[in-house]
């Protein structure tokens, strides 16, 4: 094994490793990752995060192919159909509002919003001019394959490495690369080894693991990554500190040193204000009580007087407020998937292919139906066209569809609960049949014959176009076999076979109570209508209803 060492392994020294900070191990953590940071910062990799430009000498390395795959499922999830006028006409578009949720998607947290630019992106930059001779042509296909966003998620994810880290790099490379199928590769188990050696810290051995994966994955089954690789994992851990390094120049500004070893006091804070502020009237009392605020995490060991730095760090760290984020949506997988509506013509497709299924047989009773999708169903012996079959189902099935259809399926549900109150209200107002007068009697049966009419052509409508769209016995089976449809089948039976037998005695056998009770489950069709009164009102006519059934065999007896 080699023993070229690069840098020395980082030493927090006795200040970071009090009891209080072993209580905390994430708190500890977030505190090692910035000494991490500084140690980056002290080799030069942070030397071009403040130029604002970038040198042509720096090397962004690639992105390994799984990056680049989450990148494109980002960029879909959030990307939107630009507008019909301008140059993204008809072009898939990903807003400036969304950037920053595609990247926290991907998992690029490390990144301010600031530090993007807010403009709308797009996935594929336009082809190379046509005058390029053919070589010029492929080298620049290959380098606008990455896109105005991969481009963006390139930079976001790896930092840009300068030529003497490269050189780096490259000999601790060399003094463990091995031959691989003739090429000079490393070993995915010695990347963290690596590492250690060339930053100078102990890093997680399964967070490196799977960051090494990521490039090695594209090399598999071999478990070896290129010199190239590498770079780029380097680049990967150097990234993701450079926030953490650019928040402690922020700490060694204010404390006027370099180093993480002194301590903050009110002389110091003074300072920065006359550095910052015209506002220097020698007042010390806001930094006393400043110093006082603080010294909470030290449990008063520095009585207010003075704050060591990693006691200031650690007020940095836990007191950053973490937003109210949302949950992402659902990922689309490819452009044919932009949510939302394109995503769910795909879904409903791919459902309507499975006719046989009971997944596809509910999909059927609850989504409208687009023309296009009805032209390959058997045609209806009724007409050329089944639109007035799926009219009739928009309104009597789906009271969402149209305003029309609303009234319809409100006008139903008043009916139903008019049909139960009729029930319960006849024995009370006019008494039992052989108590009638005429007049009640022919009253309270054209009631019954009313609602029997309203609901047997409901149901023989629903059939009917039911039966136009797919005819076939299959169909009418299928339509019987909902619970809601055979309680709308008993309902209307219920009342022919009532006022045809006439026999006030029958209303005692269990079978014809149930038919009786089947009116309120009635109810239960209406569910989806969005009325918050609809359960209480049918436990409520449950109840009574129940409550008459059995009152009523007293009476006949």
């Amino acid at each position: 094994e080699s023993t070229l060492t690069l840098c020395s392994p980082i030493n927090l020294g006795e200040t970071f490793e009090r009891e209080e900070l072993q209580k905390l191990p994430q708190l500890q953590t977030r505190i090692m990752e910035m000494h991490f940071a500084k140690a980056l910062g002290e080799q030069g990799f942070f030397r071009n995060a403040l130029l604002p430009e970038k040198s042509s000498d720096d090397y962004l390395p690639d992105l390994p192919k799984m990056l680049i795959d989450d990148l494109r499922l980002a960029y879909y999830t959030f990307a939107e159909k630009g507008d019909q006028s301008g140059d993204v006409q008809g072009k898939i578009v990903l807003p400036a509002s969304r950037v920053i949720d595609a990247l926290l998607y991907v998992g690029i947290f490390h990144i301010l919003a600031e530090e993007v630019n807010k403009k709308d992106l797009t996935l594929e930059e336009p082809p190379p001019p046509p005058h390029l001779n053919p070589e010029a042509r492929r080298i620049s296909d290959k380098g606008l394959e990455i896109g105005e966003f991969l481009q963006l998620g390139r930079e976001c994810h790896l930092a840009r490495l300068r030529p003497e880290q490269l050189a780096k790099i490259e000999e601790l490379c060399r003094s463990h690369e091995h031959d691989v199928h003739g090429q000079m590769q490393l070993l995915v188990a010695d990347v963290s080894h690596m590492l250690k050696m060339l930053l100078g810290i102990y890093l997680d051995f399964a967070i490196n693991d799977a960051v090494s994966a990521a490039w090695g994955q594209e090399t598999a089954p071999d478990t070896h990554v290129t010199h190239k690789q590498f770079a780029g994992i380097v680049s990967f851990y150097v990234k993701r500190r450079e926030r953490d390094w650019k928040l402690l120049q922020g700490v060694f500004e204010l404390m006027g040193t370099e180093t993480l070893s002194g301590s903050l006091d009110k002389d110091l804070l003074e300072e920065c204000r006359a550095r910052r502020s015209e506002d220097t009237d020698g007042d010390t009392t806001p930094h006393e009580e400043m110093l006082w605020a603080a010294d909470w995490i030290r449990r008063g060991e520095g009585r207010g007087l003075h704050l060591d730095t990693c006691s200031l760090l650690t007020v940095f760290l836990t007191n950053l407020q973490r937003g109210k984020g949302r949950l992402p949506p659902k990922s689309a997988m490819s452009e044919e998937d932009v949510r939302p509506k394109r995503a769910w013509d795909r879904l409903l497709h791919a459902a309507m292919k499975k006719k046989g299924s009971l997944a596809s047989q509910s999909l059927v009773s609850n989504i409208d139906f687009s023309k296009k999708m009805l032209v390959d169903q058997p045609q209806s012996t009724f007409g050329d066209s089944p639109a007035w079959a799926q009219a009739i189902i928009d309104l009597l099935e789906r009271p969402q569809t149209s305003i029309a259809a609303g009234v319809v399926g409100y006008t139903m549900l008043v009916w139903t609960v008019a049909s139960v109150v009729a029930i319960i209200a006849e024995p009370m107002i006019s008494g039992l049949d052989e108590d009638q007068s005429e007049d009640d009697r022919l009253f309270w049966l054209g009631c019954d014959m009313f609602f029997a009419g309203i609901f047997t052509i409901e149901i023989l409508l629903r059939i009917v176009a039911r039966c136009a769209l797919r005819p076939g016995w299959r169909t009418l089976c299928d339509f019987f076999s909902q619970p809601l449809n055979i309680l709308d089948a008993i309902v209307v039976m219920e009342i022919y076979f009532d006022h045809l037998l006439h026999q006030p005695a029958l209303r005692l056998f269990i079978l014809e109570r149930f038919a009786r009770l089947a009116r309120v489950f009635r109810l239960c069709k209406f569910k989806g209508y969005g009325c918050p009164m609809l359960a209480p009102l049918t436990a409520v006519l449950v109840v009574i209803m129940g409550t008459y059934l059995l009152n009523l065999e007293g009476v006949i007896e």
